[in-house]
């Protein structure tokens, strides 16, 4: 595809190095990334409306422009991050979403390149500091995720399936369960029920891609033999901690959980003191959520149970 000219280059990322604080830096945009006229007329559109606008932060355009360099976005990808912008915005705003919009939706998503675009769409809410939704923006959203979670299980894609499992804990809405009383219900709750998260292989899968990147790490750090083993010890107990409490959180058995964390914690050799410290921990998590739950589910009429693929 044809390349611009420098001429055509004419809104650049610019933000002062050197300021690495707290404070929003003025940015401007890039069409250098932009490999055809096509393409171009498609990212002016998105200037044009305003969704990618200067008054974003410095990171989220940042994470934008990595996503354009590395994975050099093509007139398919803009075309999936126009379609998940949109109806994510609109959830967000109006908490709907038409049967069409929806079709659309899934039909972007069965495509593994267009999938990884989608959590990065959702992610500029936060880093816009937007964390609550609305009842109705709940509910629309919920139903966008279980959606994706049956294209992720059809499709096996364990990364974007841990991208969920991550945005589900980001996000809520703030209930009144009871009089005088008030509660955060995080998109998690809604989600819970999908039959991914029943799935064993999943987390022994998840477990041990998240030790592989530990481990790729470690061993690039300069230090001796004996650091670089603490540290993957403390990194994999720190994995198989937080790995425990999510697999609790989604409500799977709690022996399945305490077989799958001593499986692994004597596949990675993990220390004695660790191990206990795991049993300990893991005795520590409430198992209460059920119960949770349901008292929060009463405390909100609109709470969305997704008829497809429940249990």
């Amino acid at each position: 595809m044809e390349t611009i000219s420098k001429e055509a280059e004419h809104k650049r990322i610019i933000a002062d190095n050197a300021t690495q604080t707290s404070k929003i830096e003025e940015v401007n945009f890039t069409r250098a990334v932009c490999k055809s006229e096509e393409v171009l007329k498609r990212f002016d559109a998105y200037v044009s409306r305003g969704e990618l606008a200067a008054s974003f932060k410095f990171e989220e355009m940042k994470q934008y422009a990595h996503n354009s360099r590395n994975e050099e976005l093509d007139e398919a990808g803009l075309k999936a991050m126009e379609c998940y912008k949109a109806i994510l915005s609109n959830c967000w705003n109006h908490g709907k979403i038409s049967e069409e919009e929806k079709a659309e939706f899934l039909a972007q998503a069965k495509d593994p390149k267009s999938r990884r675009l989608f959590g990065d769409c959702f992610n500029i809410f936060r880093t816009q500091g937007q964390f609550s939704l609305k009842p109705e923006s709940f509910n629309s959203i919920s139903e966008l995720l279980f959606a994706l979670l049956d294209v992720v299980q059809k499709a096996d894609d364990l990364d974007c399936a841990l991208k969920i499992l991550i945005l589900s804990q980001t996000y809520y809405c703030d209930i009144s369960p009871a009089p005088g009383k008030t509660a955060r219900l995080y998109l998690q709750h809604s989600i819970q029920r999908h039959p991914l998260w029943r799935e064993k292989t999943f987390w022994v899968r998840a477990i041990q891609s998240a030790v592989k990147e530990e481990q790729v790490a470690t061993v690039s750090h300069p230090e001796t033999e004996q650091d670089r083993n603490m540290r993957l010890q403390n990194a994999v107990f720190g994995k198989l901690g937080t790995f425990a409490h999510n697999m609790l959180e989604f409500r799977i058995d709690r022996a399945v959980v305490e077989e799958v964390v001593s499986q692994h914690a004597a596949m990675y050799s993990l220390a004695p003191e660790f191990q206990e410290a795991l049993k300990v921990l893991m005795k520590t998590i409430t198992s209460s959520g059920s119960k949770r739950l349901t008292a929060l589910r009463r405390g909100c009429s609109w709470f969305p149970l997704p008829s497809s693929s429940c249990g």
